[in-house]
């Protein structure tokens, strides 16, 4: 709404300068009108350029630290990952170790027992010496194989392998 005094003033000025003066005067205050809109219009976009700039520049902060955050989960992960690996490796060998001590173990008892079947022509008894016959039980010679100790060391080495893969594989579904 307009205020009383300024529609007072321009009605005192119409009276005075006539319809070519107000005229005049209206064009003049429509032209500093459109000079001063013209001047916030401007600082109004220069705002909207700053502001579009800082939100550009924040946009970038925001993009770099979500990667270098992106990049230490990957890290932290991949060190968790590793950490497990170095686990079950360190289990490997402890288990590799102590079945290849029961291999060597089963290796010297079959020997004997071997030995026993193949000096008696038969059955097996134990003859008093301790751990070839300790299970009491007599083998034939066609119930007896013989293996290569090669071969029982390389099938110690696969198996503790196999299950050192699944048990690696178990912790992996369980950390996860």
């Amino acid at each position: 709404m307009i205020p009383v005094g300024v529609i007072g003033f321009a009605r005192s000025a119409w009276a005075l300068i006539g319809f070519r003066g107000a005229l005049a005067i209206g064009f003049g205050l429509v032209a500093i009108l459109a000079l001063i809109s013209r001047d916030n219009a401007r600082d109004r976009a220069e705002d909207i350029q700053q502001a579009y700039f800082q939100q550009q520049a924040e946009y970038k902060t925001a993009q770099a630290e979500a990667a270098v955050k992106a990049k230490q989960a990957r890290e932290a992960q991949e060190q968790h990952y590793r950490d497990l690996q170095e686990q079950s490796d360190v289990r490997l060998a402890e288990a590799e170790s102590e079945a290849q001590s029961r291999a060597n173990d089963f290796i010297r008892r079959n020997r004997l027992r071997q030995a026993a079947c193949g000096a008696s022509g038969g059955t097996g008894t134990g003859s008093g010496s301790g751990g070839a016959q300790s299970d009491n039980r007599s083998y034939s010679d066609t119930e007896l194989v013989a293996v290569p100790t090669t071969d029982v060391k390389i099938c110690t080495t696969l198996h503790t392998r196999l299950t050192a893969a699944q048990e690696w594989a178990r912790s992996l579904t369980e950390n996860n």
